[in-house]
């Protein structure tokens, strides 16, 4: 008897309970077109910037904002990518460039599968994200 009041208690809240556990992955989000035509990720753990990575050629260029898309400085910004293109890891530095910029070159070539890892540490913490749609910048 008690399994069903459960079930009965469930299916009630059900429509409830289902917005509230779609909406935690409105948290997280890609935007493939970011202002500068890169990759837009929600840093990790943040809260709240966001890293465009934009790749032309061997260079991989990162744009630092808030969640609102303000410009957030990039002195004191220290930090890392990886790319793996290619069947091929390559790690190189990421360096401020401008105002909310860093860049930095490596030896890769294009690859329809493309990938990225950029890692930054942002006062004393390490902020990272995970970029998949870098395919279609590199030329």
């Amino acid at each position: 008897m008690p399994h069903r009041l459960l079930l009965a208690v469930l299916l009630m809240l059900a429509p409830m309970l289902t917005p509230m556990l779609t909406s935690v992955s409105s948290f997280a989000h890609t935007i493939v077109n970011g202002p500068h035509g890169g990759e837009v990720e929600d840093a990790n753990p943040g809260p709240l910037l966001h890293f465009e990575t934009v790749v032309k050629g061997t260079t991989a260029t990162v744009y630092l904002t808030d969640e609102d898309g303000k410009p957030l400085l990039a002195a004191g910004v220290s930090g890392t990518i990886i790319v793996l293109a290619n069947e091929k890891k390559v790690s190189f530095p990421l360096t401020p460039a401008g105002p909310n910029v860093l860049t930095g070159t490596g030896n890769f070539a294009s690859d329809p599968n493309m990938k990225a890892l950029v890692t930054l540490t942002i006062s004393g913490q390490q902020q990272k994200a995970l970029f998949s749609m870098l395919s279609g910048q590199a030329q």
